[in-house]
């Protein structure tokens, strides 16, 4: 409440004659087992004492809301439109695909790119007084608190190797997390994560019953599932069995898959001499020559381009 009443988020005045403050109508139903003694419950704040949003002296006035309340379901879109003004104003454009990502290039070529992730903001760029005159603006605007350099992003760690002009994103904890998760904390690793030599098939499949049975309870989805994160963040290697020049190599073999005869494509996007986007995935249809597949190869690849394109 102090939070509130700081920022100026109500005002008080006098309730409109004849309405009713609350509409609404709540009833509770509990559910008991036949037989049981009806338990009572009973609710209260932490001093054991009744607590009213009321300002004494002032008990037959209401609230009348000025601005938006964190958890209200327009809240977001109210934040986030003051938020866009703000960046409007400092000259930044929003990216046309990820409406949270602001970049300003300026005129001596140097750039500022921000990621807004709800209320928290990374920073990155070239210039270091630029930079730090936009956190300035923004604490001017906005009541913020600057953590310094970022370590952790979403499950992601925030590696700097100074000494060779290196910035590289880890997901080592996550990683070992995972494997803890599946048992394989003690499994040994492999310098692979799939011998080319090895071709999966519907043979491969629980043979008995039993087997069924027995790979129903194995969190199989939710293990590929952490494996997915891991590739799309910073593995491109086990989703694929220095300049700032978009590059995009792609690649596809040729009707590998041993019961359906399409084949795999893949394709990987480098920016700055990092990989920023990335794919392997197997065909929907069956190509006719190695040709063929190349064309299709490439199409998937330019699709990723063109939306690559609109980001950088």
């Amino acid at each position: 409440m102090t939070s509130l009443y700081k920022n100026n988020t109500f005002t008080l005045v006098k309730r409109i004659a004849g309405k009713k403050v609350l509409k609404n109508k709540w009833i509770y139903k509990l559910k008991f087992e036949e037989g049981k003694t009806e338990p009572t419950y009973n609710a209260s704040h932490t001093d054991g004492k009744t607590t009213r949003f009321v300002v004494k002296g002032k008990e037959n006035l209401v609230y009348n809301l000025k601005k938006s309340l964190y958890g209200l379901k327009q809240a977001p879109m109210q934040w986030y439109k003051k938020f866009h003004s703000f960046m409007l104003g400092q000259e930044f454009e929003k990216t046309l695909v990820y409406h949270c990502v602001y970049k300003k290039v300026l005129k001596d070529t140097s750039f500022i790119i921000l990621l807004l992730y709800v209320d928290d903001m990374l920073l990155v760029g070239d210039n270091v007084k630029k930079i730090n005159d936009l956190k300035n603006d923004l604490s001017r605007v906005f009541e913020m608190k600057d953590l310094g350099e970022a370590k952790h992003i979403l499950g992601m760690q925030i590696r700097r190797e100074r000494a060779n002009r290196c910035l590289s994103l880890s997901q080592e904890q996550y990683i070992l997390k995972v494997l803890k998760r599946f048992n394989m904390d003690d499994a040994k690793a492999v310098s692979c994560p799939l011998n080319v030599q090895v071709k999966l098939g519907s043979k491969n499949c629980p043979p008995s019953q039993q087997d069924i049975e027995y790979m129903s309870k194995v969190p199989y989805a939710s293990a590929v599932g952490s494996l997915i994160y891991a590739m799309i963040c910073t593995r491109a290697d086990i989703g694929l069995g220095k300049d700032v020049v978009l590059e995009a190599y792609t690649d596809v073999d040729m009707a590998e898959d041993v019961d359906s005869k399409r084949s795999t494509s893949g394709y990987i996007f480098t920016f700055g001499g990092g990989a920023v986007s990335w794919q392997s995935k197997l065909k929907k249809c069956v190509a006719l020559s190695t040709t063929e597949e190349e064309y299709i190869a490439i199409t998937e690849c330019c699709k990723e381009l063109l939306w690559m394109k609109r980001i950088f």
